[in-house]
């Protein structure tokens, strides 16, 4: 498998992974809030496992992204020529090179220049 395709993976089992802990600990949290006890020691920890889960995904998430965006844009694709050959196939920029289909047929509109109707 390419190398994004693995960053990705492991930044959505990441994700996952942080649902097992987060809840957790705001659960550890608020059930001491709620009856006034203090708060258990591994709240906290478990809390912070959670969070540094959810970095580590996004880190992953995002450098699986900025590796397929640098894989894409080192790619040529269909079109993809470089500026000064755009430039130079521009019908305006008077270049003697023209393809033929660039230039207009003379009276392509048909003769328009003669007595019109009322």
């Amino acid at each position: 498998m390419k190398k994004e395709i693995w960053f990705y993976i492991g930044g959505l089992l990441s994700f996952f992974l942080s649902t097992l802990f987060i809840p957790q600990g705001i659960s550890d949290f608020a059930r001491a809030a709620a009856l006034d006890n203090p708060v258990p020691s591994g709240a906290g920890l478990t809390l912070g496992i959670g969070a540094l889960l959810v970095v580590v995904a996004i880190a992953l998430l995002a450098s699986g992204y900025v590796i397929r965006r640098k894989s894409l844009n080192t790619t040529r694709t269909y079109g993809s020529d470089d500026p000064d050959e755009i430039t130079r196939q521009r019908p305006t920029q008077g270049y003697t090179n023209r393809q033929e289909w660039m230039d207009r047929p003379p009276n392509h509109m048909g003769n328009n220049t003669g007595h019109k109707r009322d």
